[in-house]
């Protein structure tokens, strides 16, 4: 083989039928879709790692590339909620029941401005499929 019939690659991300480089579109459209959610902040840096490892056999001869594309994003913001212990009648058997009501600023039975009743978010837990 002569160099002049090689097909020279000027980098080795060009070389594997252009995969790095799919790869990296790959991430850096994670990446954009990341920086635009709104439940994560905009200030913080994302990165896309790119991380080659090489190992030989033992004639040295043969190179084994192993090539790493990915990348690193901001976590979503927390979702926080006030949560208070209590219990509350069941109407249709007259048992009490242990639940766990979404604290809120609005009074539950509050009338809005739009006539609507405010109720709390109660959660319900079961246990075999029978409620507590």
């Amino acid at each position: 083989m002569k160099l002049k019939n090689v097909k020279k690659q000027k980098s080795l991300l060009d070389m594997s039928n252009d995969a790095v480089h799919e790869r990296f579109n790959y991430e850096y459209e994670k990446v954009i879709e990341n920086i635009k959610d709104p439940n994560t902040d905009p200030g913080k840096a994302r990165k896309i790692i790119v991380e080659f490892s090489f190992a030989a056999d033992d004639t040295r001869r043969n190179i084994f590339t192993k090539i790493n594309v990915k990348s690193k994003l901001e976590p979503t913001h927390s979702i926080t909620m006030n949560l208070f212990d209590t219990t509350i009648e069941d109407t249709d058997t007259g048992e009490m029941v242990h639940v766990q009501a979404e604290a809120t600023n609005v009074i539950p039975g509050q009338l809005s401005l739009d006539g609507e009743i405010h109720m709390p978010n109660v959660y319900v837990p079961e246990t075999n499929g029978k409620r507590n």
